[in-house]
């Protein structure tokens, strides 16, 4: 029964990297999307959108057939609990990587003159991309050292946020022209927000996995 476990706590384990991977690769996409005003690739990953959601059912699925069929221990059933919470972030950062993409679709068939860009920005997305893919490898190697870099960047992203937020009022008032598509670059800052929160709790819950410990406390509001 015990090999029987393993072998399938080996399955679990490579369609939670499959996952992470394709999710990690919608975010890098949505970025190219975003500079390009590319909306046939924003189209593209809401498509994979339901892709990501399906990947988080199997992933269920064989969770709950672990613990119904092997009766796993408690460091066991401790993993399993930490990879059904951790699939869920890496399926609402698919969620927010579509919302991006749909935000993208509309400025991109929006005709304007003027386009509006921001660094900033684009480094938010850089900053939250790696956390996640971190939090990523934190999991796969079991690394909490890893995961607690990523837990120490999330109030660096969050200050990222204020100061843009700050920043993006006063282009408001200096380019009345541009003010609709510096209100959207809020919304995808705000996205881009809440996606270094859910890389951030990965990283918690694999420390969990490691320590058994639970430091919580994000908000994802």
């Amino acid at each position: 029964m015990r090999l029987t476990l393993q072998r399938q706590f080996k399955e679990l384990d490579d369609k939670i990297v499959e996952m992470c991977s394709f999710v990690e690769k919608n975010l890098r996409d949505t970025k190219i999307a975003l500079e390009n005003r590319d909306v046939e690739l924003s189209e593209q990953i809401i498509s994979r959108d339901k892709l990501i959601n399906d990947m988080e059912a199997d992933i269920e699925s064989l969770s709950t057939t672990i613990i119904i069929r092997q009766q796993p221990v408690a460091s066991d059933l401790r993993k399993i609990n930490a990879t059904m919470k951790i699939i869920s972030d890496l399926e609402r950062i698919g969620d927010l990587a579509s919302e991006i993409a749909t935000i993208v679709i509309f400025m991109g068939e929006d005709e304007v003159e003027e386009r509006y860009t921001n660094e900033n920005i684009l480094k938010m997305f850089d900053t939250s991309r790696e956390m996640l893919k971190q939090a990523i490898d934190s999991f796969i190697v079991s690394n909490s050292n890893l995961a607690n870099r990523v837990i120490e960047q999330d109030d660096e992203v969050d200050y990222m946020f204020e100061n843009y937020k700050k920043e993006a009022i006063t282009q408001i008032i200096e380019n009345q022209e541009l003010a609709n598509e510096i209100v959207e670059y809020i919304q995808i800052a705000k996205y881009l927000e809440r996606i270094a929160d859910h890389a951030t709790s990965i990283a918690i819950w694999q420390n969990y996995i490691e320590t058994g410990k639970r430091e919580f406390g994000l908000s994802f509001n």
